[in-house]
C-alpha cells in the first residue's frame, strides 16, 4: 500500500495547497495545514487497514506487478476467500 498512499497523498496535497487545485497553501498557516495532513494519514491508515484485510497487494502496487510481470495476479486475500467459504458452509 506505500506506492498507493504515496500517489494518493501526493494529488490530494497538490489538489488543496497548490494553485491548479483550491490553493489553499498560500492561504492558511502552518497549524490547518499540519491539521489536515494528519487527517489525511489517518484516513489512509483506515483505508489501507480495510483495503488489506480483503487484498494482497494495494490497488497500484497490484496494477504495478501485473505490469512488470506481464501476467494477472489474483488480488483478493486468501484469508478473505477461506471467511467467505467459512461463512457460506455455516
Amino acid at each position: 500500500m506505500s506506492f498507493t498512499n504515496y500517489l494518493s497523498h501526493t494529488f490530494f496535497g497538490i489538489v488543496l495547497f497548490y494553485g491548479i487545485g483550491f490553493g489553499l497553501g498560500g492561504q492558511l498557516n502552518l497549524a490547518p495545514i499540519f491539521i489536515i495532513a494528519v487527517l489525511m494519514y489517518a484516513f489512509q491508515v483506515a483505508y489501507s487497514y480495510f483495503w488489506l484485510k480483503y487484498f494482497k497487494f494495494g490497488p497500484l502496487e497490484w496494477g504495478w506487478k501485473c505490469l512488470t510481470y506481464k501476467k494477472k495476479f489474483p488480488l483478493r486475500n486468501s484469508t478473505y476467500e477461506k471467511l467467505k467459504a467459512a461463512k457460506k458452509a455455516a
